[in-house]
Parts: C-alpha cells; sequence; structure tokens
C-alpha cells in the first residue's frame, strides 16, 4: 500500500509523529481511506524512565534496537469517491483528539519502550 505523508509535527514531549494517507481505490468510485500514524521513539536515557522504574539504555538497545516504533491506523472501507476527503479529515480529526494527545503525553515514551520491552 502506498502511502503519501501528509504531515509531520513535533509533539509536546519532543518526538515527532508523521501522519500518512495509505488510501487506495477499490472498485469503480469507491475507495478505501486509511490515515496512517507513526511516531518513531529513540531507545535512550531520558525516554527511559526515571528513579527506581529506570531502564539500562543499554539493556534495552540490545532487546529492541536503536528505535521503535508506535502504528496506529484509522480506516473505513467502500467510501465514495465523493465523501473521500471528508472522511478522511474525519479519521484525522478523531485521531487528533484521541490518540494524538496520548502519544504527546510526556511519560508516553517510557510506556510505549516497556510494552515493547515485555512483548519480546
Amino acid at each position: 500500500m502506498e502511502e503519501r505523508l501528509i504531515e509531520t509535527k513535533t509533539l509536546a514531549n519532543g518526538l515527532e509523529m508523521s501522519i500518512y494517507d495509505a488510501s487506495r481505490k477499490i472498485a469503480g468510485d469507491r475507495w478505501y481511506v486509511v490515515l496512517l500514524a507513526r511516531v518513531v521513539v529513540p531507545v535512550r536515557e531520558g525516554f527511559l524512565g526515571q528513579g527506581a522504574d529506570a531502564m539500562d539504555p543499554v539493556d534495552v538497545q540490545k532487546a529492541l534496537g536503536e528505535t521503535v516504533v508506535f502504528e496506529q491506523r484509522r480506516e473505513r472501507n467502500f467510501v465514495d469517491e465523493n465523501d473521500k476527503t471528508a472522511v478522511f479529515d474525519n479519521l484525522y480529526q478523531t485521531f487528533s483528539s484521541g490518540t494524538g494527545a496520548y502519544v504527546a503525553h510526556p511519560d508516553f515514551p517510557a510506556r510505549f519502550i516497556k510494552k515493547r520491552l515485555s512483548e519480546c
């Protein structure tokens, strides 16, 4: 699926979030509308917790690598071509007000890295 970069913005916690349009035509005038949000979280000090909860950067990098990627999709199927832009805009607004605020939180990087580490 081809992704077209819509915007990249710096979040309050210093991370960058990129928003992509990965929509594609499925039949006639019908579209599969996809918003893809991606945040690359570097595995480094400052993003690994504080105090007794702090994780060792060397150990975490051995397990996960230099970065971990948070990715969210919002999608709608069989959208009329005339409604495609409005549907994408609605997906963007919904994402920004919900998940967008979550990934901008100062604790997000440490929590996300811990989650990925526990999945490892």
